[in-house]
């Protein structure tokens, strides 16, 4: 690793980020983003999550796989930013989070597939807080109720997706889940387990924040600031099977989320300890783990305009390209998506931070599934899921926030 990264790496693993000084500038490259792309993030509604124990309603009542993806977009703009060149940035990611942690605003921070929505605003908080134009703007106030609202994020993480910890349902009791299906129920929060190592510096920090959860002490905190969609979650769990763990509503095991963090892997590299690369690295291999093939499912699913993908036979496709589900096989760009973009901004926050070697070849692959998974967006894809065919188009994400995600991985990823 460059000697550069390397120190900085040291520097968060003992809980210091300096930003100033050349370790930190030698990270940052002026980016020339979209400027179409760009207004339209600047006119996005504010982020915020609806309280309702049925996750579909949380993160679709006000749309924030949408706006959560203008303000990850929007944190990345800015912390590029050196010279200043898009001003209106930090103003509207300001903006989004005062109001997410306004009271009422915030995710439940409930683990599981939630993640589809609250990855992008840890990434978010953790771009903020190392972006001075962003995060001189917040009071110390402010500044607390974030670090608060990551401290939620992050337990919740280590409550679904520790490795000693079997759960069935979210912290609400309410979803329905297993930590090893498909990518899109890992993608979410092991992202933010990731990004919580960034913000509060390294693994020791955030273990020592989850051997000192106190329940009590974080519903009162919580009901300070009005965090209501939270305390109704918890509230849910409640204050023996977090602390001390148990059986869940649906007969899962639990430790709680005092114990510290570690991953099993689901790509064959065993126990995994509390480290970006090595947390990314299974992700990824999982994600990007198939050869590409333009047709799937005995032909069922295909490319609409007949053509095959360019990278036929190549490493990297998708995973949920070539899968299952109850009803059998399954190929769906959609379900690709979902998987795909968190895994897109992880990997463009450790980017930023140095976490990320670009000549690895999980790069190459994160390169191939895309192209691939863009070229078949791009020329229609018949998905088959659930027993049936749907025809899909690149204009059944737009309200998913892809424009966003599309600008990233061209300015961040494209060229490296």
């Amino acid at each position: 690793m460059h000697k550069k990264l390397f120190l900085l790496t040291v520097l968060l693993q003992v809980g210091i980020l300096y930003l100033i000084g050349s370790d930190y500038e030698a990270l940052q490259t002026d980016i020339a983003w979209d400027s179409e792309v760009l207004k339209k993030a600047l006119e996005e509604d504010l982020i915020q999550w609806e309280n309702d124990s049925n996750v579909n309603t949380e993160y679709t009542r006000y749309g924030v796989l949408h706006t959560g993806k203008s303000l990850n977009y929007l944190a990345m703009v800015a912390f590029y930013d050196k010279k200043n060149q898009y001003p209106q940035a930090p103003a509207k990611i300001a903006e989004h989070l005062r109001f997410v942690v306004s009271g009422g605003k915030e995710p439940c921070c409930r683990g599981t597939i939630a993640g589809w929505a609250d990855n992008a605003l840890a990434q978010s908080i953790t771009l903020a807080k190392y972006t001075p134009n962003v995060w001189n703007q917040f009071t110390d106030a402010e500044k607390e109720k974030l670090d608060w609202l990551m401290k939620a994020l992050v337990i919740a993480g280590n409550y679904c997706q520790n490795l000693h910890n079997d759960i069935h349902v979210c912290l609400y009791q309410s979803f329905e889940w297993r930590k090893e299906w498909n990518p899109n129920h890992q993608e979410g929060y092991i992202g933010i387990m990731i990004a919580a190592w960034i913000y509060f510096g390294g693994a020791n920090a955030v273990n020592k924040i989850f051997g000192e959860f106190d329940y009590d002490e974080y519903i009162s905190r919580f009901t300070d600031y009005g965090f209501t969609n939270i305390i109704s979650c918890w509230r849910s769990a409640g204050k023996n099977l977090m602390e001390h763990g148990g059986t869940d509503a649906q007969g899962g095991k639990t430790m709680g989320v005092k114990i510290p963090f570690k991953y099993k892997s689901l790509a064959g590299f065993g126990e995994i300890d509390y480290d970006p690369a090595l947390l990314y690295r299974d992700l990824s291999v999982r994600m990007f783990g198939h050869r590409v093939t333009s047709s799937n499912c005995d032909g069922k699913a295909f490319i609409l305009d007949g053509s095959k993908s360019p990278y036929e036979g190549q490493p990297g496709m998708c995973f949920e390209f070539s899968t299952s589900d109850a009803s059998g096989c399954r190929s769906s760009v959609r379900y690709v998506y979902d998987g795909w973009f968190n895994n897109i901004l992880t990997a463009a926050t450790m980017k930023a931070f140095g976490l990320l070697d670009s000549a690895d070849d999980k790069i190459q692959r994160m390169h191939v599934g895309t192209s691939d998974f863009l070229f078949k967006l791009q020329h229609g894809y018949n998905d088959y899921m659930h027993g049936q065919s749907r025809k899909a188009a690149e204009s059944d994400l737009y309200n998913l926030g892809y424009i966003f995600m599309l600008d990233i991985y061209n300015k961040i990823f494209s060229k490296l």
